[in-house]
């Protein structure tokens, strides 16, 4: 199953676009699990910010939901997030499986150098 998508971002006061693809692979309970290459274009920016997700999901909650979750890695040459470049986060979302609607959110994880 592949999907696509765009929408909007929000990131510490920033704004933008997002445009997405997944190629989900599928368990063997017939779960797809999230493997998602998308880039984001913040307002004002002519440096997109490539990101890489691959994750889990739950089977569908009593709402229909899908919750997914999995580390997320960003690729960029934007002078002001380079920075990114050198970290890993996590995101976790849900799907609603009778809008396919979903949201999503993103934490930067900054790790400490070896010591």
């Amino acid at each position: 199953m592949f999907g696509r998508g765009e929408g909007t971002v929000e990131w510490d006061g920033m704004r933008g676009s997002v445009e997405w693809a997944n190629f989900p692979p599928r368990r063997p309970d017939g779960v797809y699990l999230p493997d998602i290459t998308g880039v984001i274009k913040l307002d004002g920016s002519d440096h997109p910010i490539m990101y890489r997700m691959h994750g889990i999901s739950l089977l569908p909650d009593e709402q229909g939901r899908r919750l997914f979750a999995g580390p997320v890695r960003w690729y960029t040459d934007n002078p002001d997030f380079l920075w990114l470049n050198d970290r890993w986060g996590y995101e976790e979302g849900e799907l609603n499986r009778e809008t396919l609607g979903f949201h999503t959110r993103a934490f930067v994880l900054h790790s400490e150098p070896p010591r």
